[in-house]
């Protein structure tokens, strides 16, 4: 015959909640660690990512140099000369050309203003998006200059005159040229060599608008 269980004593049953008692301080201590570890490694994250961000925008705000909008062009820093004349088809042409000449970069855009001059009389050329022989001027660029680059300006006029015969005045003898946005200008001589003689007074004078030397069209 089994005996029955016998219960407890006190002292085992002391002994019992003390222990339990222990292991469940030990847990909150484990637990309490890991939340402080888990707190202390978001706070380094953070500050190293905050540390990092700070250092991204330092270095951005350290590097960026702000691009200060180039100045127009001058008269004064500019060769300004005839280049690529041609003719044909009833028409004489040629281009202006706008060389920097200065050691600052400038900017040109719009149509220079061109007046043929004589004795007198005098013409001043109108602007216009399509120049015969030129390029097509869809929209006005901004032409960037350093020192030793070009720009360049179409303008054409007609070698024969309205009336039944042809004839024309005497032609001009002289052009005084303003780079786009300038008063100053310079007086040049109205040869075009192509043509061999001075630029007819027969039509209107069209000028284009400046666009870069590459912008020619190859000649033919």
């Amino acid at each position: 015959m089994i005996a029955p269980p016998r219960p407890p004593s006190r002292e085992e049953l002391e002994a019992l909640i003390r222990e339990a008692r222990e292991r469940q301080r030990r847990r909150w201590l484990i637990a309490a660690a890991g939340l402080a570890v888990g707190a202390l490694g978001i706070g380094i994250y953070f500050g190293v990512a905050g540390t990092g961000t700070a250092n991204r925008h330092a270095r951005t705000n350290a590097n960026s140099t702000p691009t200060l909008p180039l100045v127009r062009c001058q008269t004064s820093q500019l060769n300004i000369s005839v280049v690529r004349t041609g003719a044909g088809l009833g028409h004489v042409t040629g281009y202006l050309a706008f060389a920097n000449r200065s050691g600052t970069a400038c900017a040109l855009r719009g149509w220079p203003t061109l007046t043929a001059f004589r004795s007198r009389a005098t013409t001043t050329a109108i602007h216009v998006r399509d120049v015969w022989a030129g390029p097509f001027v869809r929209r006005v660029p901004t032409v960037t200059l350093r020192h030793g680059q070009t720009a360049v300006a179409a303008f054409a006029a007609g070698d024969s005159g309205l009336g039944p015969t042809g004839a024309c005045p005497p032609p001009f003898r002289y052009l005084r040229v303003a780079p786009p946005g300038n008063s100053a200008t310079v007086v040049l001589g109205a040869r075009i060599r192509y043509y061999g003689h001075n630029l007819p007074d027969c039509t209107r004078i069209a000028v284009g608008a400046v666009v870069p030397a590459s912008s020619m069209p190859p000649r033919g």
